[in-house]
């Protein structure tokens, strides 16, 4: 791992989302570049448990796990059915910029949840978990034109939910997806002490 934050390394030990994981401000800011090999062949949940002792390890890390009624939006197909293109089942996911929106080839719509979750916890809003049932991998196009143009109208910063209410219309009209506000327990994940400079090797 290069450059990486505490916080992102626990989340791939952990199997947690970034929501999942609090804790000191730092374990978001501060970068680490992370190098470890296993004495023999060693498959994925091993060498996640095996960076779950070396961040132990290294950053004297006292951490528990609880349960908390979270807010989340739930990714929910829309009245009418999606407006998706089926994509190649065993293509490689990509998305990209396209004019004033994006362009996603070979897309699940759990990638498509993670995406939203990342726009969305940069705002502190709830995070989007994926719960549309629709399996496999999609093609689709957003022109984000209006909701873009409608932000910086004005000279004020944008109101953080009124962005959320203009990427819902978006979803319901080009997607046929929906959004909507909902609480669940999850587990989260939380560092109780670390230490900011790590032992060396």
């Amino acid at each position: 791992m290069h450059n990486v934050s505490l916080r992102s390394a626990l989340q791939w030990a952990y199997r947690m989302k970034e929501y999942q994981v609090s804790g000191p401000t730092w374990i978001g800011d501060e970068r680490f570049d992370i190098s470890a090999k296993a004495a023999d062949a060693a498959g994925e949940d091993q060498l996640r448990a095996m960076l779950q002792n070396l961040l132990a390890d290294r950053f004297k890390i006292a951490l528990h796990r609880e349960k908390k009624d979270l807010p989340f939006y739930a990714l929910l197909v829309a009245k009418n059915g999606p407006k998706l293109a089926a994509g190649k089942a065993d293509g490689k996911g990509n998305i990209q910029p396209k004019g004033m929106g994006l362009e996603a080839q070979n897309t699940s719509l759990s990638e498509v949840a993670d995406i939203l979750t990342l726009v969305a916890t940069r705002m502190n809003l709830p995070p989007v978990v994926d719960m549309t049932g629709l399996k496999g991998r999609f093609d689709f196009t957003v022109d984000a034109t209006d909701l873009l143009q409608s932000l910086g109208a004005g000279n004020a910063a944008p109101d953080p939910s009124a962005i959320m209410v203009g990427v819902s219309e978006i979803l319901q009209e080009q997607l046929g997806l929906r959004a909507e506000l909902r609480k669940t327990l999850t587990d989260v994940l939380i560092v109780d002490r670390a230490e900011k400079l790590p032992t060396e090797n």
